[in-house]
């Protein structure tokens, strides 16, 4: 999605600040692309957060464990579209581009 939509951001909430930084599983995966932000926060801003995305997520022994989704914001943060496991199509996640004027 980012590299076929320039101005596109991705924003990716990091769930375990206590065990590394954003930066550190940055470069751990390799993601180093310039419109990918990593967010962090304390441990109830990121379930305020998690909440609202509707993500689920809970710990188990040292790991994070939890619900997979993509949210399409607008530019005033209200969720437009979702993207779940069960869905198998991106057809109409994004909307569709319109020519430059």
């Amino acid at each position: 999605l980012t590299r076929a939509r320039p101005g596109f951001i991705a924003a990716l909430v990091w769930l375990l600040a206590s065990q590394g930084s954003a930066s550190d599983y940055r470069k751990w995966r390799g993601l180093a692309r310039r419109n990918w932000a990593f967010l962090t926060g304390s441990a109830d801003h990121t379930r305020v957060l998690a909440s609202y995305l509707g993500i689920g997520y809970w710990f188990y022994d040292n790991h994070v464990l939890h619900d997979f989704g993509i949210t399409l914001l607008d530019s005033e943060g209200i969720s437009v579209r979702k993207l779940q496991w069960a869905d198998t199509r991106l057809d109409g996640f994004l909307p569709a581009r319109t020519a430059p004027r």
